[in-house]
């Protein structure tokens, strides 16, 4: 048995009944009569003549069907209920002496109590305010309330729930909260009035696991109703057996397991014992495997669910990048429109240049003709003009010939005049016809003079003419010899022109069919833009069905766990 700082709880003899207890009751009470007595009476009779002794930090169970007087044992412990006989001590005080005010400061400092209602909670308050009532009511600052309600929640798991509200909880929890708000004061007493009946097995063995290891923890002596024997034999020091408000047994677990009573209430708990803890081996090995399945579902969904996540992002990203595509897809064909045009130009352009290198070949082939003709009229004319030299030449000796003759016939005349004056008279006709015979030959050496000066003139003009006629013919011998290359490079240009004709005609070619290559890839753009905005909906459909799926899971575990409490359980039938 542990000991610690609990307070001992002491009943002798004591009776209580429910409502209002006759004088005839009283007096056979009072007479030590049996239970069937005072019952006969007509008073219903909740506890009959109980004694029972409970040392400090004790955790004491106490164990009964539906009416067997356990509620109405606690709430004479704290006073809830008076006695119609015999006395309650807790702490060594009587709580019969006490005052209306004296046993509420009790109450507020020693005692704490959770109700079969789940403790009473305030709905309007969060986790932490419900637990932090118990500290205002005793007028602790808000600082300190505080940290111990922390603290309170802490022991049973709910540290981080704090500001939650009560109806976000669970029952468990919300039980949970009821416990630690009882035990927010440091009790010496602990009353625990059954509230785990509505609760799954697992959860209600949880529960009263943590209770006792917090009762043991703070030394609190703690007295639990219940219903459910294994729990009780398994958490508790001592376990009282009830019926019709007597105790019928109080002894350890082990001793009352090992014990073969004759006793009808006893052997009825022992055998709910056996059947409970059947029952709990087979509500363990089932927890196991709903976990085991729970564990296995919520991966497969958890992997469902990135599935989806990643799916989904994936479509998002494609969408996006199909997007993308198909802005860039129309810009791309607005650019390749405008090259279109643009090598439509080029082409156009280059059409128009091969004609005109047509043209100018033409030009350039008539130049060379014409320079070709030119060289040999050019040829033609040094021909002439070398034959005028030599025209002039045979003049010049022609004139020197005459030249001659005049010479002669000068030097005749004169032999004629000086032979006429030897004749004197006679020889006068012959004088006038030799001077006019000088005379001619005279005219004709100035003539002859100025003939050769004409011829030489000619000569040295027809001279200077061979030369520029020479200077011409090398001049349009070099034009002929550009003529030449130019109208071999204007083929060359023509063939250039030809082939950059052939090389645009070929890109126009290539723009057209890149433009109808956009246009294909714009329409599959869209298409993938429209199978994205498919694919998007699958995940977010995906994510949903998931999403329900695990719910639907969640309540499937939920209603096998219940089935499980409710169906399996013996501590859920009425207990008498």
């Amino acid at each position: 048995m542990t000991v610690g700082a609990g307070d001992a709880v002491s009943l002798q003899g004591v009776w209580a009944v429910y409502g209002q207890a006759s004088a005839e009751a009283r007096r056979l009470i009072a007479a030590r009569a049996e239970r069937s007595a005072v019952a006969a009476t007509g008073v219903e009779v909740a506890v009959a003549g109980l004694s029972l002794d409970i040392a400090g930090g004790e955790v004491l169970a106490l164990l009964g069907r539906l009416g067997s007087g356990k509620s109405t044992l606690l709430r004479l412990m704290n006073r809830l209920v008076d006695p119609v006989a015999g006395t309650v001590t807790v702490g060594g005080v009587a709580l019969a002496d006490l005052s209306p005010r004296a046993l509420a400061a009790f109450r507020r400092e020693r005692l704490g109590m959770v109700f079969a209602s789940a403790a009473a909670l305030l709905a309007n308050r969060t986790v932490a305010g419900n637990v932090e009532f118990a500290l205002e009511v005793m007028g602790q600052g808000r600082s300190q309330r505080r940290e111990r309600a922390e603290a309170a929640l802490a022991q049973f798991g709910l540290a981080d729930r704090a500001e939650a509200a009560l109806a976000d909880l669970s029952a468990a929890d919300r039980l949970r909260v009821g416990f630690a708000r009882a035990i927010v004061t440091a009790p010496r007493l602990l009353l625990i009035d059954d509230p785990f009946a509505s609760l799954p097995a697992l959860e209600r063995s949880e529960l009263t696991d943590d209770l006792a290891r917090v009762a043991r923890a703070l030394g609190s002596t703690m007295v639990l109703a219940m219903r459910d024997a294994e729990d009780a034999m398994r958490v508790a020091d001592r376990v009282a057996v009830l019926k019709s408000g007597a105790l019928v047994a109080v002894d350890t677990p082990d001793a009352l397991l090992e014990r073969s009573d004759e006793n009808a209430e006893v052997r009825f708990f022992l055998h709910r014992i056996a059947e409970q803890r059947a029952v709990r081996r087979r509500a363990e090995r089932l927890d196991g495997a709903i976990k085991g399945f729970e564990a296995a579902v919520t991966q497969a969904l958890g992997a469902v669910g990135q599935s989806a996540g990643a799916l989904d992002s994936t479509a998002r990203t494609l969408k996006g990048i199909s997007s993308e595509t198909g802005g860039r897809v129309i810009e791309t064909a607005a650019s390749v429109g405008q090259t279109a045009a643009s090598v439509g130009a080029m082409e156009a352009a280059a059409q128009q240049m091969a004609n005109s290198m047509d043209e100018i070949g033409q030009h350039v082939g008539q130049s060379v003709a014409i320079a070709s003709a030119a060289v040999a009229q050019a040829q033609d004319t040094d021909d002439s003009v070398r034959g005028l030299i030599g025209a002039a030449r045979s003049i010049v000796g022609m004139v020197g010939v005459i030249s001659a003759i005049a010479a002669r016939t000068r030097l005749l005349a004169l032999n004629a005049t000086i032979e006429s004056a030897r004749a004197g008279e006679a020889g006068k006709g012959f004088a006038v016809v030799a001077s006019e015979v000088k005379q001619l030959a005279e005219q004709t050496a100035r003539a002859t003079e100025q003939i050769a000066a004409q011829a030489a003139g000619i000569q040295a003009t027809t001279d200077g003419t061979i030369q520029a006629i020479a200077r011409i013919k090398d001049t349009i011998g070099d034009m002929n010899a550009l003529s030449g290359a130019v109208a071999a490079a204007v083929e060359r240009q023509r063939g250039s022109a030809d082939d950059i004709g052939q090389r645009i005609a070929e890109v126009s070619a290539t723009a057209e069919a890149l433009s109808a290559a956009i246009e294909r890839f714009g329409s599959g753009a869209e298409r993938t833009d429209a199978a994205t905005s498919h694919v998007l909906d699958a995940a977010d459909g995906l994510a949903a069905l998931t999403e329900g799926l695990r719910a639907r899971v969640d309540r499937f575990l939920a209603d096998i766990r219940d089935g499980t409490a409710a169906d399996g359980d013996p501590s859920n039938r009425r207990a008498g």
